[in-house]
Parts: C-alpha cells; sequence; structure tokens
C-alpha cells in the first residue's frame, strides 16, 4: 500500500498548487496580452512613426520643389527633383514616392507606369481631401490602397498639401518596415515562445503535482477504505458479544461500551462513571480493582453483583486489562468485560443441592433400615396384644391404634425413600390418584399446619398412565410448594381463606386420550408480564435466597419428556392454575409390556 504523505505536506502541497495555478494564469495572461495589446500597439507606434517621418518628408519636398499657394503641377522630367526624391528615398528607405494633383491624377511616381494614373478611392477624396494624413500598413504579397501588388511590408502613407481650406494635391510614401517587422515579429515570437515554455512547463509542474496528490488521495481512501472495514469488523465481533464490555479512563468515566451493555441497563451509560452504573454509587468503590489495574498496569479480576434497568439482580464476573497507554507508559484507558455467572453459579448451587439430595436418599436407606425393623417389631406386638385380647375391649382399641400409626410411619419412610433414589427406571403403569396420595403423604401435615383448605377429587376411573413415579412426584411436590408459597404469601398481606384444590379427569384431544390433573390455588396469582418466563430455566420470582428458579423449569422437562403438557391459567391477585396432561397408553402398549 503507498505511504501517506502527512498531513503537512499535502497542506504544502495544495499551497504550491495554487502558486502555480497562479502562475499558469499569468502566463496566460501575458500571451493574450501580447497579442491582443502589445502587438497592435507597436503596430499603431510604427504607423504614427511612419505618420510624422511622411510629413515631414513631405514637407520637405513641397518646400523645396513645389509653390505653397497654387496647385501640385507636373515635375517629372525635372532631373534635379528625381535626384532629390531618389537621395530622399535612399535616406529614409522609402519604398515609393509618389505625387497627386488635387484631382487624384498621379502627375509624379518612383514607378513612371504610374504617372497619369487616378486614384479614385474614398479615402482619398474624403479623407486625404479633407486635409488628413491617412497612413495603413500593408503585409507583403497583399495588395496597396489602390490595388497595386506589394513586394515588402510598408506603411503607406498620404500626406495631403493644402493652402488653407484648399487642397492642393498630396504625397504617398510607401515606407518599407520589413526589416523592423521582422525584428519585432522575432522578438514576439521569442517572447511568446518563451511564455509557452513557461506554460507548458508549468502545466507539468501542475500535472505531476496533480499525480502525487492524487497517488495521495488513492492511498487515502484506500486507508480510510481499509479502517472502515476493519471497524465495521470490529463493531461485528463487539456486538456479537455476550458479555458487557466497556472502555473506562483514569477518571473512571466510561468512553464506550457495546449494545448488550447499554440493553441491560436501559440507555447507553457512556459519559457515566462505572461505579454509578454498576454500583448507583456517588464515589468509587473502596476495593475498586479497576483503579488497581490503572496503577499497576495489570490485569485484574474481581466478581460483582448489579440491578438491570428490569429490576433483575445478576452475578458478574469481569476483567480489566490496559487498552492504550500514553507516551510515558501510563494506561489511558482499560477495558472491561463483564461475564454473566448467575447461572453458573446457580448450577453450582443445584449440583451442590442434588449432592444433598443423594446423601439424604442414601441416609434415608440407612435410616430405612433403623426404622422399619422396630416399627416392624412395634406392630408385631401390637397384632399378638389384639389377638390375646378380647374382641371390643379397650387394649385391644389401643392395639389397632398403634398398628395404624406404625404401617403409617413405615409408609412415609418408604415414600421418602422411593422419592430421594432419583433412580432412572422404566416408565411403569401407576394411577395417579396413588401418585399424588404418596406425595400429600409427605407435604398434607404442613399443609393442613398452614391452615390451607385441602381439597382432592380424583375419580377412581380415570385410567392408569405409564411414568417414572419419582419423577412425577417430583412434580407434584414442586406445585404443591409453591402453591403453598403464594398462600401464605398472600395472607400475610391480607387474610383470608387459603385454599388448594386438586382435580383429576380424563380428556380425550382427538388424536389421544390423556389424564388431566388441575392444581388450583387462591393465592398471589402469577403477573401477567412474566407468564411467559416462568419455566425458563433460573428464573425466579421469589426473593433471592429462597427460590432457585430451576423449579418448574425441570417440572417442564419431565412432562415434557413422559409426552404431556404442562400449562398455567392465573390472574394476578385472584388464582393460579395448574393443568398437567399426561398421556394414557394404548391397550397395545400395556400388552407389549406385559
Amino acid at each position: 500500500m503507498p505511504k501517506l504523505l502527512p498531513e503537512k505536506q499535502v497542506f504544502q502541497i495544495k499551497q504550491l498548487r495554487n502558486i502555480l495555478i497562479v502562475f499558469l494564469s499569468m502566463a496566460t495572461a501575458l500571451s493574450m496580452y501580447n497579442v491582443f495589446f502589445i502587438y497592435p500597439s507597436l503596430t499603431e507606434l510604427i504607423i504614427d512613426n511612419t505618420k510624422n517621418d511622411a510629413v515631414r518628408v513631405a514637407k520637405h519636398l513641397a518646400s523645396t520643389f513645389m509653390p505653397a499657394t497654387s496647385e501640385i503641377q507636373p515635375f517629372s522630367a525635372n532631373p534635379e527633383i528625381r535626384y532629390e526624391i531618389k537621395k530622399i528615398t535612399d535616406t529614409f528607405e522609402l519604398n515609393k514616392i509618389k505625387v497627386f494633383s488635387n484631382t487624384g491624377e498621379i502627375i509624379f511616381s518612383s514607378n513612371p507606369d504610374d504617372i497619369g494614373k487616378f486614384n479614385k478611392e474614398k479615402y482619398f477624396h474624403e479623407i486625404v481631401a479633407q486635409g488628413n494624413v491617412y497612413a495603413k500598413v500593408q503585409k507583403k504579397d497583399t495588395k496597396s490602397l489602390e490595388g497595386q501588388k506589394l513586394t515588402a511590408d510598408v506603411v503607406e502613407t498620404y500626406v495631403p498639401q493644402m493652402n488653407g481650406d484648399v487642397f492642393l494635391g498630396a504625397f504617398e510614401i510607401y515606407y518599407d518596415i520589413t526589416g523592423r517587422k521582422e525584428k519585432f515579429d522575432k522578438l514576439l515570437s521569442l517572447s511568446s515562445a518563451v511564455l509557452s515554455i513557461v506554460v507548458f512547463g508549468l502545466l507539468i509542474a501542475i500535472g505531476l503535482v496533480w499525480l502525487k496528490e492524487n497517488k495521495t488521495r488513492t492511498a487515502r481512501r484506500m486507508v480510510e477504505k481499509a479502517l472502515l472495514k476493519s471497524e465495521e469488523k470490529l463493531a461485528g465481533i463487539l456486538k456479537s458479544f455476550t458479555d458487557f464490555v466497556i472502555v473506562v479512563d483514569r477518571d473512571l468515566n466510561i468512553l464506550w461500551s457495546n449494545n448488550i451493555t447499554a440493553d441491560f441497563f436501559g440507555t447507553d451509560p457512556s459519559g457515566k462513571r462505572c461505579y454509578d452504573v454498576f454500583h448507583s454509587r456517588n464515589t468509587p468503590c473502596t476495593t475498586c480493582r479497576i483503579e488497581k489495574c490503572f496503577r499497576d498496569g495489570r490485569r485484574v479480576e474481581d466478581e460483582i453483583q448489579c440491578i438491570g434497568a428490569n429490576g433483575s439482580q445478576i452475578d458478574l464476573w469481569y476483567t480489566a486489562s490496559v487498552a492504550t497507554r500514553s507516551e510515558e507508559d501510563f494506561p489511558t484507558s482499560v477495558i472491561v468485560v463483564y461475564r454473566d455467572i448467575t447461572e453458573k453459579k446457580q448450577l453450582r448451587a443445584e449440583a451442590v443441592r442434588s449432592g444433598q439430595l443423594a446423601a439424604i436418599g442414601e441416609l434415608a436407606a440407612g435410616v430405612a433400615h433403623e426404622i422399619n425393623n422396630p416399627i416392624n417389631g412395634i406392630i408385631n406386638c401390637a397384632q399378638l396384644l389384639i389377638d390375646e385380647c378380647e374382641e371390643g375391649c379397650e387394649q385391644a382399641d389401643i392395639s389397632k391404634r398403634i398398628i395404624k400409626a406404625g404401617s403409617r410411619i413405615a409408609m412415609i419412610v418408604r415414600n421418602l425413600l422411593s422419592f430421594a433414589r432419583n433412580t432412572e427406571d422404566d416408565p411403569q403403569p401407576v394411577r395417579v390418584k396413588r401418585l399424588l396420595s404418596d406425595c400429600l403423604d409427605l407435604t398434607e401435615t404442613q399443609i393442613r399446619k398452614d391452615n390451607i383448605d385441602l381439597k382432592v377429587n380424583i375419580p377412581d376411573e380415570i385410567p392408569e398412565i405409564r411414568v417414572r413415579s419419582h419423577q412425577i412426584q417430583q412434580v407434584f411436590l414442586n406445585i404443591l410448594s409453591n402453591a403453598r408459597y403464594a398462600l401464605n404469601k398472600c395472607t400475610a398481606i391480607a387474610p383470608k381463606n387459603k385454599t388448594i384444590e386438586i382435580k383429576g379427569e380424563l380428556v380425550d384431544k382427538h388424536i389421544h386420550k390423556y389424564v388431566r390433573l388441575i392444581f388450583f390455588d387462591n393465592g398471589t396469582g402469577i403477573p401477567a408480564d412474566i407468564m411467559n418466563k416462568i419455566c425458563d430455566p433460573f428464573f425466579s420470582s421469589k426473593p433471592a435466597g429462597e427460590g432457585t428458579g430451576l423449579g418448574l423449569s425441570i417440572s417442564h422437562s419431565i412432562i415434557k419428556d413422559h409426552g404431556g403438557t404442562l400449562n398455567f391459567d392465573s390472574i394476578e391477585g385472584a388464582y393460579t392454575k395448574v393443568i398437567i396432561d399426561l398421556p394414557v397408553p394404548d391397550e397395545d402398549d400395556f400388552e407389549e409390556k406385559k
């Protein structure tokens, strides 16, 4: 790529170009001046000089050989006059002399053939005969005023002889100016040649300057195009970033930010302080790592939390690096890249929670053995007491209560163990009423404790469904937990009767039959603006620390994996309905399973 000239040199070339244009204009003007002013002026000067010379010669001839008061008479035969005229002709380099009478007849001429001819031209009778000198330059090989061919460049001059107002005659004197005209033309040609050379040189100089500047402009356009392409490429790369990117100066002013940063904060943060945008502070942070990057010139990293324009709080991990340095090698700007680690932290927390659940499962398996053995002993002993007592006695009634309570304890331990195992067994046919009953065994006591009126209506004729029981129980438990939270939150604002209704039915969607379960609660409801987000991973309307944002997302995935659907119907402040549809297996499926 051609090397660009510095801006100062380009400016000087522009000045030189202007100077050359001025000189070219002057050279052109001088050439025009020579042609249209100098040449005519010199020609006029020659005519004036020859006029004066002709007048002096004519006066000399008239005073010497002619009377001043009478008409000019023929004198061509006088040898003395001829000698004098020849002498004057040679002295003044005259080409020809003619003498006219007052009627225009040539009575003397250096060329005897002219004698006796008349000048009938208009200029002779209207100008010369009126006492006016008349002169004109006539070029070689052209005709004179009287129509005769000339053999030299001459000034043809008529000098009238007057006696008062009476025209006596006239002298016609041909001044030979061939030599002077050749010198004048040579001088004029030389001047024109010099001017032409100057003009040609200036044109070449201007052409060279133009070529050089055009080359410079072309190079600049190429550089600008390459720079624009590079900027567009860089802008495209930065726009594709899912991370927040800002550039700050030493005063922590944000000089530039990418689009995702502006979208998150709802406005372009450029021109604002970074601690104002990210931390809503009026002063720099006490442990600002970006200031440390300016001081040390090394990359720094840290974790922060910030709140976006929509009120959502996210965790960010940022890396600050020096972007530009001064001539003294001091950092002048720092680029900061913020990466959203909210999901990563929640996944980590979920992994911890999963580990805890796995540990609980192992603990539950061990506890089950430790509890089941004594419970079985208690139940067996109670049964022995019943066998030994008479029917209807108080001891038998107490023993039956012991058996019932022990059986309930055994069932709760069994359900807890089944839920905690989280095995990946194949789907098994099961009745939805039984699944719900097992879940309620774990949560019903807490529901009653919260003074929630629980209503369950699951018809016995609802067919079996093929599912992984522990996964569907996880869905039911999550929905019941959300309903309890909404009801308790609602009554904390305004007291009301808390109700959870669970209804089951068989629905036919033309293509397939489904078992539908509807969980209804009259709690806080779901705001319409977040209805389409509630199944997104890590989205939660609960305060930080009270929810992971994974419950409904996992529930939605479980129901979808079983070929069903999970839908919601809610009015904020009134109610929420969670509708689960699970497909009913065909008869062929059951036979295949058997």
